[in-house]
């Protein structure tokens, strides 16, 4: 749909009236200026490659009370320019490369129970990963999933297995703040 708009800077999903189901494959792949993505509630599906690419993509925002399910392959690869993720507790699949490349990358947040698998290569070459919340109902992780580490940054990184409610309420604060921006 939007595919290569290189002059696209924001997109409002705000006039869709709960019709917004899926974000087709591909929609706004390569759209190097988009700075900001944020899905309404009704959105189940992120589409493979949707925002791939779209490397001024600072902020992600999803709806903690939507109904977000999938999030295909490569649905936000290479967003490089994102910090702060804080996936929903609706998440059921986190598709292969979802956020491979995506170099800032420092914080994810992934709430509730429906998750099972994080697929091969979801964070690969997310090179400033700092802290991975994974809840409890994950029981396996792909090959490639998380980026290797050195020894020192064994010693910074944080991988959180627990409920990370509090976690995502501390993200949440930061996005508001990002929000306003």
């Amino acid at each position: 749909a939007f595919r290569g708009c290189s002059k696209l800077r924001h997109v409002s999903f705000a006039h869709t009236n709960g019709q917004l189901r899926e974000i087709g494959s591909f929609a706004f792949l390569d759209c190097t200026s988009l700075e900001v993505v944020k899905l309404p509630p009704t959105t189940e599906i992120v589409g493979c490659g949707a925002f791939a690419n779209c490397t001024a993509v600072q902020l992600i925002i999803f709806s903690q009370e939507g109904s977000l399910k999938k999030l295909d392959t490569s649905s936000f690869k290479a967003c490089s320019s994102v910090q702060y993720l804080c996936l929903p507790k609706t998440l059921e699949k986190l598709g292969k490369w979802a956020f491979a490349e995506c170099h800032q990358l420092q914080e994810v947040a992934i709430g509730g129970d429906k998750l099972k698998r994080i697929d091969d290569s979801a964070f690969e070459n997310c090179t400033s990963l700092q802290v991975l919340g994974i809840p409890y109902s994950v029981d396996e992780i792909g090959t490639n999933a998380i980026p290797p580490m050195t020894r020192r940054a064994q010693e910074q990184h944080h991988i959180i297995w627990q409920n990370t409610y509090y976690r995502i309420q501390e993200m949440e604060r930061k996005k508001k703040t990002m929000d306003e921006w």
